[in-house]
């Protein structure tokens, strides 16, 4: 009877521990989720609802979940009975949100209303995708081609007032921020040349007079035309280096040191990069593979250390450079835009 009531007591004892051991983990786990609901509470009223809302919307995209958008609009997953359709106007003003949901333009919502570490990851995210595509380009998806035209009409009948990026706007951003820089990079060729053909003519050479003055007359042509003397130029430099490799006519001596010192990718970015004029991907990858063609030739006829492989590094070298310029000034754009729409809510 002893030994009865010892295993009893016994049992009695480990279902105790067992209880008290389920309860404390219980009161563990209340006592994290309220902790993560005060800090939760905390956030929005620091930062406000748009925020918390989109940490939740980047948390179900991320991984472990890796939900799409379309999910994300899915009504059985929110729980959303399907209900009448609704007046024409009523759908012409949800369809293009959602078509903004799913276009890819999400980033660049959740990038104006988070906070600055994750609006600055979300700003060189769209950023990113932009050099690539650009700004406002078809991503592929139907809908976004079906309510383009919509969204427009939407956003003019009431005067929304936040910003959205797009090539156009992006152009005319670049144009007056890198206007004072176009000068110096105008003047220093300008200079450059003008130099190259008083050279020509102390020589007293007519075919180098010639060429060097074919050489300068983009500028001259074009003196209050920066932007359109810069890109003149760079083809007539083009051509003439061109020629000048396969032996057409004379190396001219600006020519030569620029191959001989290294300074072929420095002139490449720095005075002809269509990313400074806000050119685009496209037109980079075919300057770039113009260039290898040309500095190729350029690295024969100087006799360099095996011309096609040093031209290919040198174009990679500039494109790498010209790609994360291109990502730097779009960001630049973006945080533009997102100080627009700030100035415009604090004057409302």
């Amino acid at each position: 009877s002893r030994s009865a009531q010892q295993q009893q007591g016994v049992v009695a004892a480990a279902e105790e521990l067992h209880v008290r051991a389920a309860e404390e983990a219980h009161q563990e786990q209340l006592a994290l989720m309220a902790d993560v609901g005060r800090d939760l509470l905390e956030h929005s009223l620091a930062e406000g609802m748009m925020a918390v809302a989109g940490f939740l919307l980047e948390g179900l995209t991320d991984f472990p979940f890796c939900m799409s958008a379309s999910a994300l609009l899915d009504d059985q997953l929110l729980g959303i009975k399907q209900q009448a359709p609704l007046p024409d106007s009523s759908t012409q003003q949800q369809e293009p949100a959602a078509a903004a949901l799913t276009d890819g333009s999400l980033t660049w919502q959740l990038a104006s209303e988070r906070g600055l570490p994750g609006r600055q990851a979300s700003l060189w995210t769209a950023a990113a995708h932009a050099c690539i595509r650009g700004f406002g380009e078809a991503s592929g998806r139907p809908c976004q081609a079906r309510y383009s035209h919509q969204q427009q009409q939407q956003q003019q009948q009431h005067h929304s007032s936040t910003a959205q990026p797009s090539e156009a706007g992006y152009r005319e951003w670049g144009a007056h921020f890198s206007k004072q820089f176009l000068n110096i990079r105008f003047n220093c060729c300008c200079f450059g040349s003008m130099i190259a053909l008083l050279r020509a003519v102390l020589s007293g050479e007519y075919m180098k007079v010639v060429l060097m003055l074919v050489n300068f007359m983009p500028y001259i042509v074009n003196f209050y035309k920066p932007q359109v003397g810069l890109q003149a130029a760079k083809f007539v430099h083009m051509a003439l280096w061109s020629l000048m490799g396969l032996g057409l006519c004379y190396m001219e001596a600006n020519t030569k040191n620029m191959v001989n010192l290294n300074a072929d990718a420095i002139v490449l970015v720095l005075f002809f990069s269509p990313s400074l004029d806000q050119g685009g991907l496209q037109a980079l990858v075919l300057e770039r593979l113009l260039t290898t063609v040309v500095i190729a030739l350029l690295c024969d006829k100087l006799q360099t250390w095996r011309p096609l492989l040093r031209s290919l590094l040198v174009n990679g070298l500039a494109f790498s450079i010209e790609c994360a310029l291109d990502m730097y000034f779009r960001v630049l754009y973006l945080k533009h835009l997102i100080g627009q729409q700030q100035s415009q809510k604090k004057g409302l």
